[in-house]
């Protein structure tokens, strides 16, 4: 056995033939290094672990190859495995435990089924077209962000630095990057509870989120008369109809994206102008439907073999893709900076501006909680405002003798 003390210079002086030579370090026992014959030099480690005779062999921990560490780290880094040893740890087993631990890609399929199990089927769509990239599927638009970036990782070594330094490349849109942040948070809790990673070490927790602006866009009545001339042009036009009509409900129903393509014709009440959805954002909802939106539903094809009110191209598929069709839509309009989910916050404008009250404007969108319709308050505090503005500009020009006649108020009985 040569034994020598390791330089870069014996180190580099050491040659293979048809089989591996060894060299070891006379001043750190086990610690060597490994010639073979392709040229290749790599640092290694031998140990027997503590108690442990010499008929059974010593463990061999390869510590890294010659020039990506020098003779002094690979000697740092030998002793710390050899400390690891003294104190009865048995660092190969550990690696060798280390690398079979689930990639992110490999555990990802079992968190989406039970994804699926569990939870609405809308969450299980937001989940699975950022977990998926490959695979036939007809009912998710797939985006894969999150699997493309973090597939490879092993789940227990994914950490805080990873998450923020993905995090970050949203900086240019915050509320992508949250949500993404929030799925990636949900996703290794779940991982916790299934004791793929320790307890309590959700890489997530201590990631700062993004400020976000909320967005509030209106279309105003000019705009949704120049909106209903271009859906009337790419109606005419005869392509994509079925998404055509998907925005057409969505401009006057105020349903969600999501909602909307997946409805079903047997969600929908005609005959209480209703729709009752089994699975939303909310819960279960029942949401009232205008004789506008029933007349958009009504002059449309059913499928046949489809519940889809908005069916796909697979067949038993519902729609997946409008944002095509919508962004030619609202170019043709001259509505670029208009949003698909704008159309939902106009609906709620025109409604308060018609006088509805808050509670009123969360029934029509599905809400449950109040707070999710509080943001258009100043939208009724604004209809009462030029209710109360007509009413006494009224009642100003009757006493100062500018009308012929007033209509006397009636008090309730």
């Amino acid at each position: 056995m040569a034994v020598k003390r390791l330089t870069k210079r014996t180190v580099e002086g050491l040659r293979a033939s048809q089989s591996d030579s060894f060299l070891w370090d006379e001043g750190l026992a086990g610690f060597g290094v490994k010639a073979t014959p392709t040229g290749r030099r790599v640092y290694i480690v031998q140990y027997r672990l503590p108690g442990v005779g010499r008929r059974f062999p010593a463990r061999r921990f390869t510590l890294g190859e010659h020039g990506v560490l020098t003779v002094e780290e690979a000697r740092k880094y030998a002793r710390r495995v050899l400390n690891a040893v003294a104190e009865g740890r048995d660092p190969a087993s550990e690696r060798a435990e280390a690398n079979r631990a689930p990639t992110v890609a490999a555990i990802a399929p079992l968190f989406l089924a039970d994804v699926k199990a569990k939870r609405k089927a809308t969450t299980y769509y937001e989940y699975a077209r950022h977990f998926t990239t490959t695979g036939k599927r007809q009912d998710i638009k797939l985006r894969g962000e999150l699997i493309t970036h973090f597939g490879r990782l092993r789940v227990r070594d994914v950490t805080s630095a990873h998450i923020g330094a993905f995090h970050d490349r949203f900086r240019d849109r915050p509320y992508a990057g949250n949500r993404l942040l929030a799925l990636l948070s949900a996703f290794f809790g779940w991982c916790e509870r299934r004791g793929y990673r320790p307890a309590n070490s959700n890489p997530c927790h201590g990631t700062e989120r993004f400020k976000e602006r909320k967005r509030e866009r209106y279309l105003t009545l000019d705009e949704l008369k120049r909106l209903g001339s271009a859906l009337a042009k790419a109606r005419r036009d005869g392509s994509t109809p079925a998404a055509v009509d998907a925005l057409r409900f969505l401009s006057l129903s105020g349903f969600r994206e999501s909602e909307a393509l997946t409805l079903r014709w047997s969600a929908i009440d005609f005959d209480r102008e209703a729709v009752t959805l089994e699975e939303s954002k909310t819960g279960r909802s029942m949401r009232p439907l205008g004789s506008a939106a029933l007349a958009v539903l009504r002059e449309i094809d059913r499928e046949e073999g489809s519940d889809f009110v908005f069916p796909g191209q697979a067949p038993g598929s519902h729609l997946v893709e409008i944002r095509k069709v919508w962004n030619r839509v609202r170019t043709d309009a001259c509505l670029t900076d208009v949003r698909l989910h704008d159309l939902r916050h106009s609906v709620a404008s025109i409604a308060a501006s018609g006088g509805a009250s808050l509670p009123l404007i969360g029934a029509l969108l599905g809400h449950r909680d109040v707070k999710s319709t509080q943001r258009y308050a100043h939208l009724t505090d604004d209809a009462r405002k030029l209710v109360a503005d007509k009413t006494a500009r009224e009642i100003s020009d009757a006493l100062a003798g500018r009308v012929t006649s007033v209509v006397p108020l009636r008090m309730p009985r």
